[in-house]
């Protein structure tokens, strides 16, 4: 498992919400939390299910292709107003 280690000056918002930490008061800590490892299938779409939850483009604005984006960039990077 992956482990998140912080240092801290134990102060009396931290002592209040972990009374453990109420002796160390003032004092500098290192916290350690062991964090679950990812699961990588995890909040994977297919590629169906990702075209079912796009946001659908609003009416009357023209489909955009990939060589009129390559232009608007080109025309950002020149300085290029419309």
């Amino acid at each position: 498992m992956p482990t998140i280690q912080i240092e801290v000056i134990v102060d009396q918002a931290l002592a209040d919400a972990c009374p453990a930490l109420r002796p160390m008061l003032g004092q500098r800590a290192t916290l350690s939390a062991k964090t679950p490892a990812p699961n990588p299938s995890a909040g994977k779409r297919s590629f169906d299910e990702f075209l079912k939850h796009r946001i659908p483009r609003p009416e009357g604005i023209p489909p955009v292709s990939v060589e009129d984006m390559e232009r608007a960039i080109i025309k950002g990077a020149c300085g290029e107003d419309d």
